[in-house]
């Protein structure tokens, strides 16, 4: 694949195709750490939550006659199931949220690649979800941007050099 890459490299190894394989690659950096902080404020207020529940809960068995506990027992474990559930289906929601933007964020990349021919996009139709394609895609994007990131570093050492 490297070789292939290589063997081509006057093709892709421009300022204009740096930007596009970079500016795609900071995208899906963004993507999953949007999707990664709203996973987290929605644990901490799911764990804010059920601890609030908890201290309710608490707060009404104190007060309760005997009688009364087994009723009150009921209720707050149908509470706790509760609070699970809209938990799980928020977190679901986010998931495929996540999913739905990051596909269109890949398919926008597999468009851009293939229109600037890039072996491992130029044969494959945009939106292709096959693993073993996004993987290699991914290693592809993954080489290319070591190369420009190796470039960068060169072209800093000699102008520290020249200095």
């Amino acid at each position: 694949l490297k070789r292939r890459m290589d063997g081509c490299r006057g093709q892709w190894d421009t300022s204009t195709v740096r930007d596009i394989v970079e500016g795609f690659a900071e995208m899906k950096q963004l993507q999953s750490a949007d999707y990664h902080q709203k996973v987290n404020d929605l644990e901490r207020k799911h764990q804010t939550a059920t601890y609030k529940l908890a201290e309710l809960h608490e707060s009404y068995l104190q007060s309760a006659t005997y009688l009364e506990r087994a009723t009150i027992e009921e209720s707050n474990r149908q509470q706790d199931q509760q609070l699970a559930r809209e938990y799980q289906e928020q977190k679901s929601r986010l998931m495929q949220e996540h999913a739905q933007k990051y596909s269109d964020v890949l398919k926008r990349e597999q468009e851009a690649m293939q229109q600037i021919s890039v072996p491992g996009f130029a044969d494959v139709t945009p939106g292709t979800a096959d693993p073993e394609i996004l993987s290699v895609q991914r290693q592809i994007s993954d080489y290319m941007l070591e190369q420009f990131q190796q470039q960068k570093q060169q072209q800093q050492q000699q102008q520290q050099q020249q200095q």
